[in-house]
This record gives structure tokens, C-alpha cells and sequence, in this order.
């Protein structure tokens, strides 16, 4: 650099100097025109929240099915008196040695940040003291541009007007990052020294401090000559301020740090747990309780889940997998209770979640169809119904593979699951297809059962339109309950990290359908596990096989077994991976072997 092209430089860099003092200088008449009364500054520091994880358990508060870091870190608030004062000190001494009589701001370590970078100095920072770190750090963030940095200038003029030095120090110390995943002093302090913050020396004290600036340059574990080189500094300004003298200073040698330890991180997510995770946390937000809430208080989620249930699930669900090349859903639910007592959507919890999004249920729908039929008093379980061919406009309805029983019960065409029979009982109801959507949304299917424009067919009896197995095992749990209706949930309670109860799931119930309409559908829906490739359980069941033919007209897409015995509901859907059809899949074949399997075993 030519002598000319200094002399510019600097030139360049009193101007800007000049123009920055001027207007710090007049930011006190600005504040009152503008109103620095009105700039935001942070909470009060009573409000500072410590962040915990977020642990998921089952119902047993035993079994662990997943944690949720915070994304951020692990944040855990003290006290001012809880700190070491050589914490303190050393922190003022490195980072802003006027803290204590500057206005929440330091016009000179501005002027000499402006500077660094006018002369290429690419560690001159941002000139920002403890105040404005604070600042930065819970409120207007770290972009680079002058309207930021007045914020800052203006909120630290006001916080500082607000709260005394100590609440400021305590609070930036409370929520700034040193580096190995500690987020404020306490975790800072564990971190690096193993110990609580209030046991920190003034050696370690000097560390944590030089560590604030760059804690992926000035951890020794990263750079040891960087961490030495920091450390030095922080002694020297130290002994510049007055916080130690001569001798102290030269006593003061690098203490040890311990090594690194691995960092938390969140579990569960990745395997079949993450899905039960996310349906705990959307059941959640949708009562109002966000993620940051379950992150301050430190959440233990109690899910419905039972560990019992929930192996039986995912261990018959992937052999049954490995043994047809299918993939599943599977969902169990308490009928006692509504709750989801096992879970499998999948292997990887953080992909689609078979379980919970909506799949098409094929004759499994039948069931809302003969509800309706039942409660509405226009068929009994006697009534003689065709299963003829059906003529609907130009389009012929038939029965799977040819079947057909002449004119005989809606018991026995419900057994033989004849698509004829029940369009024809479709025909009856009051609303017709209108009166299928009713009972499934009385019964607890959440889907939207329409089309676009909210109309709905006679298909609806067959399963054309989505729904979830989370919805199918409930509603049907529901018929199995006498008609009674639980709320269909996941979570159990939530309490803080004192144990105290946050949430707990509601316990009312409704009486949806009758009690003989229920006990009706029962009967019908009983003979079906045995009549399904002898899939029974061993004990009474009601439940109702399903099949979608695949688009193509060759082989299906979908099968499908909902049922349950009086005290466990099971929904099973299975299909190919690649949506390509199978000429073995009904849902009697291994669909129904699934779901016995899993009955025998928890129902």
C-alpha cells in the first residue's frame, strides 16, 4: 500500500469516525423525536427461560421413545448470585471494559470497529459491548446493516435505562454461546471445567471469557495456541482495568480444560419412534402447547403408548414385511380409552408416515355404511338385500372375483363383503353417501371424505376416499365401546421438569351411535376374522377385510384388516412400496395374517 493510498485510508476513516461520534453524540435529542422509549428491549431478565429436551416416553414413564434437543442448545438459567464474580470480571475486562458507566453503548469501540475495517482489520468486529450483545443476541439478530446496528445503539440506550448492570451481565452471560453445545455460563462452565458455574476460578474464569469471542477459534480442543494466545489477552486487560494487579497477574497460568464431550442430540427420531414423536407434538400444538413451551419447562411427554404393544407392532409388522415384500401400517388402540396403544408407519421416523396419513381403506368403509344403515333404522341385520349386478348411469358395479348370494341378509352380504349389496343399501340411507361420510366423522375419521367441490359418492362404501389407520382403528374402536367415543390421542399428560402436570388428555366421552346399533354392527362384523383364511384370534373379534384393485385392472394396490376384540382395536393396511400391483394382495391374505398375529399377541 502507497503512502497516498494510507493517507486516503485514514482520511476516509476520520471522516466516518467523525460522522459516527456526531451522531452518537445526538442520538439522546433523536431518541426523543423517534421515541427510544418505544425501542424493544429484551424481556425482564426474571423471564429468561431455561431450555431443556424434550424427552418422549411411554405410558409406563419408563420406556424412552424419543428426545428433542432444542435447536439452539441446552440453556439452563442461574441467578446472579449463583455466578462466580471472577466470571464477571474477566468477561468485562475482554469484552467491554466501560460496561459500568458507558450508556448501553461504547462510542469509542464503534469508532475504533469502523476503523478496523476501513484499514482491512478483519477481526475488528462489530464493536458491539456487553450491551449490545445482549441485544443482539434475544432481539434484533446479527445482520449486517446500519439500520440493525442503530436498533442495537437505540435498544441498549434503553435497556440500559431499564435494568441495572447486573441484570444486563447476569442475563448476556445467562444466554450466550461458548462453544461444545453450551448455551450461558452454567453449561459453559460444565463444558470446559466440569464444574458449576459458582465454583469457577479466576483462571477458568479468564478462559470462559476469551473463549466468548470465537468459541470455534478459542477452544483449546480446536486451537490450543489460539485459546493460549486469548487467555494472555484476557489477563492483560484484566490487569489494564484494575481487576487484578501485578502479582495476580503473574500467577495467573492456564488452567486444565477437559476434553470435549459429545454433544446431545436428539433420538428417536430417525427410527419407528419418530413417527409416535410427531403425532405427540402435533396433538400438542393443536391444544396450543408449542415446542419453545415444551422446551422451557423442560417437557416429559407421557405418551398412550404401550412398550408391550408397541414391540408386538413393529416386530410383526417387518416380518411381515420380509415375508410378502410388502410394506404396512399398523395402528392399536385402547377401546377403553381412545388412546393409541402401538404405532408403526414406517421405519424411518422421519419419512411419510404410513400410519397417520390417509390411504384408501377399500370395503373396511363398509362398516360406516352398515352403521348408517342400522342407526338410521331403514335396514336390520335380517333385511334381504340383492347382490345382483348394480347399474349406476352407464357404469356396472359387480362383485369381487364373481361372488354373489342371490338375495339374502345384510349380515351375510356384509360377511361376503358383496360391493352390490351395500350400494344398494347406500340407496336407502337418508342422504345416501352423504349419511356414509356422517357416521365415519361421527365415529372419529378426521378425512375429508369429498371430492373438490365436497360432494360425495356411492364409491365412498368401497374406500375411494382417504383415510388414515390411526382414524379406521379408532372409529371402529368406537363401535366396539357400544357407541361410545373417546378422544382419540396419543398423549397421556405432560409435566415440567418439577414433575408437575402441564397437560393431561381429556377424559370425556360422547355416545356417537347407539348401543344396539353398535352391538348390531358387532354381530355382523363377527363371524369375518375366521371367514378371512381362518384368521381369527381365538376369542370374539368383529372386524372387516378391505381391497382397492389397482388402477391398471390387474392385481390390487391395497389391502387392508380393521378389527378388534373387546378391548383393542388393530388397522392394518399393506401395498406395494412403488404403488404397483399384486395379484396375491386381499386384504383376507396377508393383511388379515398381520393383523392375527398382532391380536393374538396384545388383544
Amino acid at each position: 500500500m502507497t503512502k497516498r493510498s494510507v493517507f486516503l485510508a485514514l482520511w476516509k476513516a476520520a471522516i466516518i469516525v467523525i460522522l459516527l461520534m456526531m451522531t452518537i453524540a445526538t442520538a439522546g435529542a433523536y431518541a426523543f423525536v423517534r421515541g427510544v422509549d418505544s425501542a424493544p428491549v429484551p424481556d425482564s431478565p426474571k423471564n429468561l427461560k431455561t431450555q431443556s429436551a424434550i424427552t418422549i416416553v411411554a405410558r409406563d414413564e419408563a420406556t424412552p421413545i424419543a428426545t428433542i434437543q432444542p435447536p439452539d442448545g441446552v440453556r439452563e438459567i442461574v441467578s446472579s448470585q449463583q455466578i462466580s464474580p471472577y466470571i464477571k470480571e474477566a468477561l468485562i475486562a475482554a469484552e467491554d471494559a466501560t460496561f459500568e458507566k458507558n450508556p448501553g453503548f461504547a462510542p469509542q469501540r464503534i469508532a475504533a470497529a469502523a476503523y478496523g475495517h476501513l484499514t482491512g482489520n478483519e477481526n475488528a468486529g462489530g464493536g458491539s459491548g456487553i450491551t449490545q450483545q445482549l441485544v443482539k443476541n434475544t432481539l434484533v439478530g446479527d445482520e449486517v446493516s446500519l439500520d440493525r446496528k442503530w436498533k442495537e445503539v437505540l435498544s441498549s440506550t434503553r435497556l440500559t435505562s431499564t435494568w441495572t448492570k447486573d441484570e444486563i451481565i447476569t442475563a448476556y452471560l445467562n444466554v450466550v454461546y461458548f462453544g461444545r453445545g453450551a448455551l450461558g455460563i452454567e453449561r459453559a462452565s460444565q463444558a470446559y471445567f466440569g464444574k458449576h458455574v459458582s465454583e469457577v476460578n479466576r483462571e477458568e474464569a479468564a478462559v470462559l471469557a476469551g473463549v466468548v469471542q470465537s468459541p470455534s477459534a478459542h477452544d483449546p480442543a480446536v486451537n490450543e495456541e489460539s485459546a493460549h494466545n486469548r487467555f494472555e489477552y484476557v489477563k492483560k486487560q484484566m490487569l489494564k482495568t484494575g481487576m487484578i494487579d501485578e502479582k495476580e497477574f503473574t500467577s495467573m497460568s492456564y488452567p486444565e480444560v477437559i476434553p470435549p464431550k459429545p454433544l446431545d442430540v436428539s433420538t428417536g427420531l430417525n427410527d419407528v419412534t419418530g413417527h409416535i414423536a410427531s403425532q405427540a407434538l402435533m396433538e400438542l400444538a393443536a391444544k396450543k402447547i408449542t415446542k419453545d413451551e415444551l422446551f422451557d419447562n423442560g417437557a416429559t411427554i407421557v405418551t398412550t403408548i404401550d412398550p408391550n404393544v408397541q414391540e408386538t407392532v413393529v416386530e410383526q409388522a417387518r416380518n411381515a414385511q420380509a415375508n410378502s415384500g410388502l410394506i404396512s401400517a399398523v395402528v392399536s388402540v385402547d377401546n377403553a380409552t381412545g388412546g393409541v396403544l402401538g404405532m408403526y408407519g414406517g421405519d424411518n421416523g422421519q419419512g411419510y408416515d404410513r400410519a397417520s396419513n390417509e390411504q384408501l381403506t377399500g370395503s373396511t368403509f363398509k362398516i360406516f355404511t352398515l352403521a348408517s344403515g342400522l342407526e338410521s333404522g331403514v335396514i336390520g341385520l335380517d333385511t334381504q338385500i340383492s347382490s345382483d349386478p348394480y347399474q349406476l348411469g352407464n357404469h356396472t358395479v359387480n362383485n369381487s372375483e364373481g361372488m354373489s348370494c342371490g338375495t339374502c341378509s345384510v349380515a351375510e352380504a356384509t360377511k361376503q363383503s358383496l360391493n352390490t349389496s351395500f350400494y344398494r343399501i347406500v340407496d336407502k340411507l337418508p342422504q345416501g353417501a352423504k349419511s356414509v361420510r356422517s357416521m365415519a366423522k361421527k365415529l372419529g375419521v378426521k378425512a375429508s371424505l369429498s371430492e373438490v367441490d365436497g360432494s360425495v359418492n356411492h364409491s365412498i362404501t368401497l374406500g375411494t376416499y382417504g383415510t388414515s389407520m390411526r382414524d379406521m382403528a379408532f372409529a371402529l374402536s368406537t363401535i366396539i365401546n357400544g357407541g361410545l367415543r373417546h378422544s382419540n390421542h396419543i398423549v397421556d399428560h405432560v409435566t415440567n421438569r418439577n414433575g408437575q402436570v402441564m397437560f393431561r388428555a381429556s377424559t370425556a366421552t360422547k355416545q356417537v351411535i347407539s348401543k344396539s346399533t353398535a352391538d348390531d354392527v358387532k354381530t355382523a362384523l363377527s363371524p369375518i376374522a375366521d371367514y378371512s383364511n381362518g384368521n381369527g384370534i381365538g376369542k370374539p373379534s368383529y372386524s372387516k377385510t378391505g381391497t382397492t384393485e389397482h388402477p391398471s385392472g390387474y392385481g390390487n394396490r391395497d389391502g387392508l384388516m380393521v378389527g378388534g376384540s373387546d378391548s383393542v382395536t388393530t388397522a392394518v393396511w399393506m401395498g406395494m412400496e412403488d404403488g404397483s400391483a399384486r395379484s396375491d394382495l386381499w386384504g383376507a391374505t396377508y393383511p388379515a395374517s398381520l393383523w392375527s398375529s398382532i391380536m393374538r399377541n396384545i388383544g
